[in-house]
């Protein structure tokens, strides 16, 4: 790249903002799956509806907000969300910020249109699975898995089953 000292410079700026992003987004994820988990457990259909909607509602005004300033699971779907991370990502996202970089001459605005490209790929997947998804039939596998772990109480039962 040309003047690739002030250009690795710009990308580390980036990554560092990025970086806290991510800190933030890690912070809303850990919350937001005890949450879900909590009230899939419990059986609350509309609750976990909602948490999910003020999540999904907080996320995307966290997002945007962060885009403008800097211009840069719980459902129990972890294998399909690393598999669309892994495709949107890193085949596609890197692979055609690669291609932009070098190839097309932008340098460091390539490679960040191809990553963004991805991520935006990535997020609009990802809420379309959400979206998709039987949140009745989510409560009833907890239940069901809750089912099989439940410790019955001395005063029901001789027997404690696990």
């Amino acid at each position: 790249m040309a003047n690739a000292e002030v250009a690795i410079s710009a990308f580390s700026i980036c990554l560092n903002l990025n970086e806290l992003e991510f800190m933030i987004s890690l912070g809303f994820l850990g919350v937001a799956c005890v949450r879900v988990a909590n009230e899939l457990g419990r059986g609350n259909v509309k609750t976990v509806r909602f948490s999910i909607q003020v999540l999904l509602g907080t996320s995307i005004a966290i997002g945007v907000s962060v885009f403008v300033l800097w211009v840069a699971i719980g459902g129990g779907m972890q294998g399909a969300v690393a598999i669309v991370n892994l495709v949107f990502y890193y085949l596609i996202g890197i692979p055609l910020g690669a291609l932009l970089g070098y190839t097309a001459s932008l340098q460091v605005k390539g490679i960040w249109i191809g990553m963004i490209g991805g991520v935006v790929t990535q997020t609009i997947t990802l809420a379309y699975m959400t979206w998709r998804t039987n949140w009745d039939d989510e409560v009833k596998k907890a239940s069901e898995r809750l089912g099989r772990f439940y410790l019955k109480s001395h005063e029901n039962s001789d027997q404690i089953s696990i």
